[in-house]
């Protein structure tokens, strides 16, 4: 028996003298919501042998999310109308819709009453409050609700955020984690009932903070996400680039969750200008970056910030090619050039705002570094790479 599934069974045998005696298997699942997120972990689900019941307005839009998400035979889809009455033969009710709190109250207010009594209940949200979610239902349904926060894409990114409310068993935790860890590979933090939980509040910081540099300092787009990419352990989208993959609109709410509690989250001028225009990013053509056909040939313009008019992208020679991370740093902080004075300043907020917050949002530093490795796809974490610096710069 592996080990996380020891550690499980020793968990809730402890448990059990105080709590009801939970159900150890999760056999069926249900999605609600077959948009980009709920399709694609219904997939995810599926590809681990799991059969899902995936739900939406119509079975016609269920459908398409299906379709979209190339998930196999064991994923049904159905209407809310017609399959949330099916929700009591499932383990598992996962829900994905938008980032709405009304909307997500509303459908779970429809989904408690066909609840088996001992189905985890999730939202996948990416920073609403799980306490509000569930504030005002059954005692029994927030004792088995919990945020389970999926990475997109799922099915390639590891990370998965477990956020308990304030009544959540401690059984209904440790039963999500041991099936996020053995039956669907992932790896799992515990993060805090925090505005955008642990990753996103890492990643929104680093990118406030290299937005406001760029302003300040007149960096380009090119420069920024070449400076903010491999260079630092960090993957080659940089900053700019993984904006546009996400989209300046989800972007934008996600700094506003943040903004009216830290100062640090303001959006600069050319961002909410961007917004207000339509420059989302890859989902509408164009965003800090453009790609458009010239000659039959791809090309790829990016956007200058102080006019926001489009231009051939600068490919910038990367400021050093040695293989090893911490020499590379070594070397980039040995200098007095344009990357180090971004670069200094950015990692020193970097850090300064991880210490500051890492009691708040987290139950160790450890769980700040693995949220933002498999989430982000940084190669060290913000606690680990401060340590590579010092080490470098002694």
């Amino acid at each position: 028996m592996k080990f996380c599934a020891a550690l499980c069974q020793i968990q809730n045998a402890v448990l059990s003298f105080t709590l009801p005696k939970m159900s150890g298997t999760i056999e069926r699942v249900a999605v609600l919501g077959a948009g980009t997120m709920g399709s694609r972990i219904a997939a995810l689900l599926a590809e681990c042998g799991l059969p899902v019941l995936l739900l939406d307005l119509t079975e016609e839009i269920a459908s398409a999310g299906l379709a979209c998400a190339a998930a196999g035979p064991l994923v049904t889809p159905a209407s809310f109308e017609k399959g949330i009455p099916q929700l009591m033969n499932c383990d598992w009710v996962l829900e994905a819709v938008s980032e709405n709190l009304t909307i997500k109250r509303e459908l779970w207010h429809r989904a408690v009453p066909y609840l088996k009594p001992d189905a985890i209940a999730s939202t996948n949200t990416s920073g609403l409050s799980i306490a509000a979610i569930a504030a005002g239902m059954p005692a029994s349904f927030e004792q088995q609700f919990l945020g389970i926060h999926f990475f997109n894409p799922p099915a390639k990114l590891r990370l998965v955020e477990l956020t308990p409310g304030p009544n959540t068993l401690p059984a209904v935790v440790a039963r999500a984690a041991c099936f996020a860890r053995e039956r669907l590979r992932k790896a799992v933090v515990h993060a805090k009932d925090t505005p955008n939980f642990i990753a996103n509040r890492i990643g929104a910081f680093f990118s406030a903070a290299a937005q406001a540099l760029t302003v300040s300092d007149s960096y380009t787009v090119e420069e920024v996400d070449m400076l903010t990419g491999p260079l630092i352990g960090l993957p080659s989208s940089g900053t700019y680039r993984l904006m546009d993959l996400i989209g300046l609109d989800v972007w934008a709410q996600v700094m506003l969750t943040l903004e009216p509690q830290d100062a640090h989250f303001c959006s600069q001028g050319f961002f909410t200008e961007m917004v207000h225009r339509g420059f989302l990013g890859e989902k509408t053509g164009q965003g800090f970056y453009r790609k458009r056909m010239t000659n039959g040939v791809k090309t790829l313009d990016a956007i200058n910030l102080q006019t926001l008019e489009y231009h051939p992208a600068v490919i910038h020679q990367p400021v050093s090619t040695i293989a090893d991370l911490q020499e590379r740093l070594r070397h980039v902080f040995s200098q007095n050039d344009r990357a180090s004075r971004f670069l200094q300043p950015l990692l020193s907020k970097l850090f300064q705002y991880c210490h500051r917050v890492a009691p708040e949002i987290a139950n160790s530093p450890e769980d700040i570094d693995l949220a933002m490795q498999h989430g982000y796809g940084w190669t060290l974490g913000p606690f680990a790479l401060q340590k590579a610096i010092e080490k470098v710069i002694a």
